[in-house]
Order: structure tokens, then C-alpha cells, then sequence
């Protein structure tokens, strides 16, 4: 286990200080798997006011010292130590009623979500694993710690959390951890959409998100009632040949624009996505260009970002690939799209008489000729056809 230099210094001076003390958690899980850990969790003995005795010459965040827990800043990085502790009354479905503080690292394990994420590491103890996590690892299983049922009666977010684990490293998840999944779906939606739209990113941009998924549509439409599940499996096995774009993920979760606008605006998705993931369905649907100066028509009225979402949705599609080469190509090979990709601008237009909204529309009829591949964007080109527009409007330039 190759704990950071700054994590063991921290360890060090709680144990010296007669403390405890643990690595714990997805630090110990992806270590395991040869990964190497984003962040390192700890777990003590010490109570919070003990913890801020100890470290009281060390910049702090005690935010969450309600719960046990301060954020101590090192060189690399914020590293949260938290006391063990036992979690009572989950009125919420999410957060413990009440918290108390004890003294034995095994009474904190037994309240933590999956097996895998219930390992704690010692320098001076080795390996902790109380629950078979190494073993789950090893068979690639997601298995709830105790009674699932239970678990996700107390947080339900933890089925979701449980399925993007799968999805991210390609694991099964336990025949009685699945049940309890099923079966307790409905409180999720008592989950704040923020958490719930964090979760489902997640699952959809993992490499087995479809894989995954495939048996769970029924916890999905829980928290997203406009979903496709007509064509479930078809869109499932989509997600695992599709890009690991998040846009795309989403995308193929829903029939239609209407839908996905009314999903995403239900989960709380930022304006980007809300924009992007509808306008780039419908152009899907009704929209496929059939030559070059199509492709830049739906470029230009789309954007770049959203165009090449709609590219990846038709080259999923059997009756798409055509229209998506044409946009993947335009895309890669041509830089004039709006009227600010012009050569030039408004104030060259003053110069040969416009004025008012004419400027505007002569931009743009000259964006047209560009993209109808009747005039090259180059400043020459586009001043003898701006004089030859302005000719035809009676305009003396």
C-alpha cells in the first residue's frame, strides 16, 4: 500500500498522539485494484475537538466537524480525517439522524455502504477487511455490508453509488444487493436532484455503463420518468459503443427532444446540457444533411459542440453514418461556421455604405454564399461580393 508521504505524516502524529488511525475507503479500494487513488481518507480515534488539539499549528476545514469530520491542508492536497463513528434514524433516507463517536474502527466499518468500500489499512496493522471486500474485488462483486435492504434504507443515494461502481469497473453486482436495489428504488426520490444528476453522470460515462444498466431500468425511471424504456436493451447497448462523452451518454437515455428537455430540467441539469442534449436529438431526427454545404447549414444553426453530438447520435444509428461523416468532416476542415468566423467584419461594410440592420443582413447572406460554397472566406472574395449585394439593393457604394 504506498500511502503518500503527507497522508503517513498525518497518521503519524495522531498515533503518536495516542490516536488510532486508518486508511479507509475508496483510497484502500482502488489501491487493491492497482489503481492509483484520487484521494486518501483517514479514520481515527480521536474526536473531533481532539483532532483540532492536535493539529492546531495546520490550516483546518471544520465544516464538517459536526459529523466527525476535519479537512487538514497539505502540499498535496485537503486530506479529511474522520472520527470513527456510529450513524442512528435516517428519517431522510440520506442523512443520519444522529451521530455518535467511538473508539473501535470496526464499529465504524459496519456502517459503510459496499464491501469493497469497507477496508481500512494500517501501517502498523495491515489490512483490515471485515467483510470479504478484498475477496468481492477479486470476484468482481458489488456486495452491501450487512442487511442491503437496510443500507438503502439509510442513504438512498447508495444505489445509484452502488451501480456506478459497477459501471466503472466492470463489476456484477450481488444477487441480494440487486433485490434491495429493485425493491427500495422508490426513495431515491426523496434524494435532492443535485446528487441524483452527480450520480447518473457518473453511471453513463463509465466504461459498462449499458452493461450495468441493462437490468435496471425500473431504478431509472424513478428518478427519470421520461426515459426510453420501450427500446431499453437497444439503448443500453448503445452506451457501451458509444464515445464517453457525457452529452452523447445522456442523449441516448431519452426518445426525443421534448423528453430529454423535461428529464434533464427535472434532474436539475446545468443550461449547457439542458441546451445541447434536446437541440442535438431533434437535429438527429430531422436534420441530417445529405452533402457539404448541408453539414455547414446544421453547423452554423447548431454550433460546433452541439453538431458534434448530433454526429455521434446518427453514427449510432443505422441510416446516420453517412450524414455524421459529413459533419465529422466539415468539423475538422472548415473554420467558418458564424458570421464572427468571417473574413470581415461589420466595420469593413460601413466602409462601403451600409448601414443599420442592412450590416447585419449582408453579414449573413455572406456567410451563406460562404457555406453554399459560392464565395471562398477571404477578405477580397468577400468585398466584391458585399459590393455586389449592395449593388443589387440600389445601395451606392
Amino acid at each position: 500500500m504506498q500511502i503518500p508521504d503527507t497522508v503517513r505524516t498525518l497518521m503519524n502524529t495522531l498515533e503518536r498522539a495516542g490516536f488510532e488511525t486508518w486508511a479507509v475507503g475508496g483510497c484502500i479500494r482502488d489501491s487493491l485494484l492497482g489503481l492509483v487513488p484520487h484521494d486518501w481518507d483517514l479514520c481515527t480515534a480521536a474526536a473531533p475537538q481532539d483532532m483540532l488539539q492536535v493539529f492546531s499549528g495546520r490550516q483546518l476545514i471544520t465544516a464538517g466537524i459536526r459529523h466527525g469530520t476535519v479537512g487538514v491542508i497539505t502540499d498535496g492536497g485537503t486530506v479529511e480525517i474522520t472520527a470513527f463513528r456510529t450513524e442512528r434514524g435516517y428519517a431522510d433516507h440520506r442523512h443520519p439522524d444522529s451521530v455518535q463517536f467511538v473508539r473501535r474502527i470496526e464499529d465504524d466499518l459496519c456502517r459503510r455502504d459496499f464491501t469493497v468500500n469497507a477496508m481500512a489499512y494500517a501501517p502498523a496493522h495491515g489490512l483490515l477487511d471485515l467483510f470479504g471486500g478484498r475477496d468481492d474485488l477479486r470476484r468482481g462483486m458489488i456486495r452491501c455490508v450487512g442487511c442491503a435492504p437496510v443500507r438503502f434504507q439509510e442513504d438512498a443515494l447508495r444505489i445509484l453509488r452502488g451501480l456506478r461502481f459497477a459501471a466503472r469497473y466492470g463489476f456484477r453486482v450481488d444477487a441480494d444487493t440487486a433485490a434491495a436495489m429493485h425493491a427500495c428504488a422508490g426513495s431515491l426520490s426523496a434524494v435532492s436532484v443535485q446528487r441524483l444528476f452527480t450520480e447518473l453522470c457518473g453511471i453513463v460515462t463509465a466504461p459498462s455503463a449499458g452493461r450495468t444498466l441493462a437490468g435496471y431500468c425500473d431504478v431509472l425511471s424513478v428518478i427519470l420518468p421520461q426515459l426510453d424504456t420501450g427500446n431499453w436493451h437497444s439503448k443500453c447497448a448503445a452506451l457501451d459503443t458509444a464515445v464517453q462523452e457525457l452529452p452523447v451518454r445522456l442523449a441516448l437515455l431519452f426518445p426525443d427532444a421534448d423528453s430529454a428537455r423535461a428529464g434533464l430540467r427535472l434532474l436539475g441539469a446545468p443550461g449547457s446540457i439542458l441546451k445541447t442534449v434536446p437541440d442535438a436529438l431533434q437535429a438527429a431526427s430531422t436534420q441530417k444533411p445529405a452533402d457539404k454545404p448541408g453539414a455547414r447549414r446544421l453547423i452554423s444553426r447548431l454550433g460546433r459542440e452541439t453538431a458534434h453530438i448530433c454526429a455521434e447520435l446518427l453514427r449510432l444509428r443505422s441510416v446516420g453514418g453517412h450524414a455524421a461523416a459529413l459533419i465529422d468532416t466539415v468539423l475538422e476542415s472548415e473554420q467558418c461556421f458564424t458570421v464572427t468566423d468571417l473574413a470581415i467584419s461589420g466595420s469593413d461594410l460601413l466602409t462601403l455604405g451600409f448601414s443599420g440592420p442592412a450590416v447585419g443582413q449582408a453579414l449573413h447572406a455572406l456567410l451563406a454564399l460562404v457555406m453554399d460554397e459560392k464565395t471562398p472566406n477571404t477578405r477580397d472574395a468577400l468585398l466584391r461580393a458585399a459590393a455586389g449585394l449592395s449593388s443589387d439593393s440600389g445601395r451606392t457604394v
